[in-house]
């Protein structure tokens, strides 16, 4: 939870300064890193880690590639 808020928090500022999700994947790959050198569970496979980093990625700042594209009606039926 503490890293997901860390993240969340680090793309608030990137995004603030014009910054991209590579900001955030490093940070993450960061986090990961030690924790693993340290021999600790690895906390960045968690759901909320995820979900900001599929947010990060998605933001206007990553270029809009990922964006994810509305619903069509034929797709839903």
């Amino acid at each position: 939870m503490h890293v997901a808020m860390f993240l969340s928090n680090s793309l608030r500022f990137a995004l603030s300064r014009g910054l991209t999700y590579s900001i955030i994947k490093v940070a993450s790959a960061a986090i990961f890193t030690v924790l693993n050198m340290a021999g600790l569970d690895d906390v960045t496979s968690h759901s909320f880690v995820q979900a900001v980093r599929s947010c990060a990625q998605r933001s206007p700042s990553s270029g809009g590639q990922f964006r994810k594209a509305p619903l069509s009606l034929t797709s839903v039926k």
